[in-house]
Order: C-alpha cells, then sequence, then structure tokens
C-alpha cells in the first residue's frame, strides 16, 4: 500500500496469516529489492535473524531509499 506510516497513510490493511511453528518469517519494505532468494545462501536460516536482516540489507538495498527489514522465527511467539 501506498504512503507513509503516519504521514500519509490513509488506509490501514491487517493480514491474517496461519504460520508452522518451525517458519522463518521476513518482512521489508519497498527499499529492499524483490528479488533475493534465500536458496542462494545456502545454510543462512539457521543463524541468528538479526544475521539474516543483514545479509539481505547488505546485498539488496536499493540505495536511494531508505529499507527495513524484520526477521524472527515464529516459533518465538508461539505461547
Amino acid at each position: 500500500m501506498n504512503g507513509t506510516v503516519g504521514h500519509e497513510m490513509r488506509k490501514l490493511q491487517l493480514y491474517q496469516y496461519p504460520l508452522p511453528p518451525d517458519a522463518l518469517v521476513i518482512l521489508h519494505s519497498d527499499g529492499l529489492s524483490a528479488n533475493w532468494a534465500l536458496e542462494k545462501y545456502p545454510g543462512l536460516t539457521s543463524h541468528h535473524p538479526s544475521v539474516i536482516a543483514a545479509v539481505l540489507l547488505r546485498d539488496f538495498r536499493r540505495l536511494r531509499d531508505d529499507a527495513t527489514v524484520v526477521v524472527f522465527h515464529a516459533s518465538d511467539f508461539t505461547p
């Protein structure tokens, strides 16, 4: 959705997805190219989420935009 949160955002949309407990969730802004694929980085998913985010930022950040990457394991949020 177009807009800047807290500035010109006209609509907020909630999305809910069922996740298996072993899911790795990666969320990112449009400041990161959508051309990344974890398969190109064997073993990366076994590292801490901050390392995964750092690699994606390093290799796929659009230099003329700000970027946000959030990575977490679904099991970290399972009761």
